[in-house]
């Protein structure tokens, strides 16, 4: 049985240390040069359309060198996005309780 390293980096979605680095984040990249690095892409705010997106930008660009896994763990990494943003602003619009002492 060979055991492998798991890599550490935020970028990284499947946890093996390889140089496949294609990831959805919520905050701007402080990287040397990210033009030549990262491509930015608008999502729109609606979950399906944003989930659409994703699909054309992988059938377009990236399905040739890229696993199906990884796609699937980026769809699931805006999902959890997606389901803390919402509770966020559940807790947000919710009238706050006060219990007197």
């Amino acid at each position: 049985m060979e055991t492998g390293f798991f890599c550490r980096s935020p970028y990284n979605v499947t946890s093996i240390c390889n140089r496949r680095y294609a990831t959805i984040v919520d905050h701007d990249e402080r990287t040397h040069m990210p033009k030549n690095w990262w491509e930015r892409v608008k999502f729109p705010r609606n979950y399906g359309k944003t989930l659409e997106t994703i699909d054309s930008i992988w059938q377009v660009k990236l399905d040739l060198y890229w696993p199906k896994l990884l796609q699937h763990k980026e769809k699931n990494r805006l999902t959890k996005m997606t389901q803390l943003r919402m509770r966020k602003l559940a807790l947000r619009t919710r009238e706050k309780q006060w219990s007197w002492i």
